[in-house]
């Protein structure tokens, strides 16, 4: 289990796989078997897991795909979302217009489902947890955005250009899954970055 920096891509993109996350722990701790168990966007921060035997990967996908692994993330977003606390569920698929995006759908594409709660609004922002129950590609960052609240940072998502610089506003605070090898429930936690805090 690894906190993964923002701006630092999960496995291999167009540019190569040097740098991944996936590079620089095969690299650094030659490990004669790794896999990504999942990903994380690469400028979203925080907690992901990776598998070291083939039985790990096979147990942790089975963990992932029947919903056994509880995944809470910290975002900030524009404006304050109404109402403060509520679910949203959607089905997700490629924009026919930007590839690179997702939108969704009354009836086709992958079910997703977020519940939010907000924890902190300050100016024109709100901070919020969110956890999800599926795991799809921009899930919180489709969602949120089309509740007319996008992620601060969010180039793809957001209707308002990024001119303060930020970073993508997303982190994965909590993983929470079963050991592979002996069953014991496990909670990993990533601490929200300080340039999340409201104050």
């Amino acid at each position: 289990v690894v906190i993964k920096p923002s701006g630092m891509p999960s496995d291999e993109t167009k540019q190569g796989v040097e740098g991944t996350v996936f590079h620089v722990l095969k690299t650094h701790f030659n490990y004669s078997y790794l896999q990504l168990v999942h990903r994380l966007d690469m400028d979203t921060s925080g907690v992901m897991v990776l598998s070291k035997t083939p039985a790990a990967t096979k147990e942790l996908n089975r963990q992932f795909r029947e919903r056994l692994v509880e995944k809470q993330y910290f975002t900030l977003v524009q404006g304050y979302p109404e109402p403060p606390d509520d679910i949203i569920e959607t089905y997700l698929i490629r924009d026919p217009e930007d590839p690179r995006k997702f939108v969704s759908h009354p009836s086709e594409g992958k079910k997703s489902i977020s519940r939010y709660r907000t924890l902190e609004r300050q100016d024109d922002r709100t901070l919020l947890e969110v956890e999800i129950l599926t795991g799809r590609t921009h899930q919180i960052r489709v969602h949120m955005s089309e509740r007319g609240h996008p992620v601060i940072g969010d180039r793809y998502y957001s209707n308002t250009s990024n001119s303060s610089g930020s970073r993508l506003m997303l982190h994965a605070g909590t993983l929470t899954f079963n050991c592979p090898r002996t069953g014991e429930r496990m909670t990993f936690r990533s601490p929200m970055p300080a340039e999340f805090n409201c104050d």
